[in-house]
């Protein structure tokens, strides 16, 4: 059974940026001793970790963008709508995380949104808990269950790389998202921890670990878009989506093909 594609992301990528997304805002935050400046510099929504999460988003979107038009050569074309609520996805999340640019270029926040904000802002995410947390919970456990748990399994069943044709070649997370779902799932189980503890603010270390969650999050959906659109490069594509009708021809038409 040959359905999974191979890795498909440099170390850079596949371990590189998880590593730093995961360890580098920690580590910060225990280096340097003055609090307001980690307070501003690194948790704030001017911050590091805040401007991570926006501009993997915004970078998401470019390559979102890439692979939709490269899609046009898979015989799936859900892999091409699929493409496009990602790139929508994206769009979403760097308006949300910057409250349409009003934590970069301060504006005034509508009225009508300002009174059912609860900071006043120009975002959805503020507006209820419901808007706030449930698409959140549930884009998680796709991390967990299709990032870590699809290539666990699928190392488990000794399942290599497949056809072209086959759906799940496209849409299912490869060993390149692996370790960073992974790390997502670590810094969840710290989070929700620390909020059964009733330790959810800072956990006693001056780290906010939820804005870390969605960062990692983030990076996760970055990393997949990414993996589609590197799997979905011309030279390798053709030659994939040939395979499967040269399997089928005589051995003298496959010679002169």
């Amino acid at each position: 059974m040959r359905i999974a594609p191979p890795q498909d992301l440099p170390k850079s990528l596949s371990v590189g940026l998880p590593l730093f997304v995961f360890l580098g805002p920690a580590i910060l935050t225990l280096l340097i001793p003055n609090q307001e400046f980690v307070e501003i510099w690194i948790e704030s929504e001017r911050g590091l970790v805040e401007n991570l999460t926006t501009l993997l988003a915004i970078i998401g979107v470019v390559v979102a963008l890439v692979a939709v038009r490269r899609s046009a050569q898979v015989p799936n074309q859900l892999l091409t709508v699929w493409l496009v609520l990602f790139t929508l996805g994206f769009l979403y999340i760097s308006a949300e995380e910057t409250s349409l640019g009003q934590h970069w270029i301060p504006w005034q926040t509508p009225d009508w949104l300002a009174g059912v904000n609860r900071y006043g802002e120009a975002n959805l995410h503020n507006v209820s808990t419901t808007i706030d947390r449930i698409p959140k919970t549930i884009v998680g456990l796709v991390v967990v269950l299709a990032g870590l748990g699809w290539p666990l399994y699928r190392r488990w069943r000794g399942i290599t790389s497949g056809s072209a044709t086959d759906w799940r070649r496209w849409f299912l997370p490869t060993d390149g998202t692996l370790l960073i779902a992974a790390f997502f799932l670590v810094a969840w189980l710290i989070d929700r921890t620390l909020v059964a503890l009733d330790m959810e603010r800072s956990g006693g270390d001056g780290f906010s670990h939820q804005e870390h969650r969605e960062l990692l999050m983030v990076t996760f959906l970055f990393l997949y878009t990414v993996s589609i659109a590197r799997r979905l490069r011309t030279p390798q594509l053709s030659a994939d989506l040939a395979q499967p009708y040269l399997d089928d021809w005589p051995a003298d038409a496959k010679q002169e093909a």
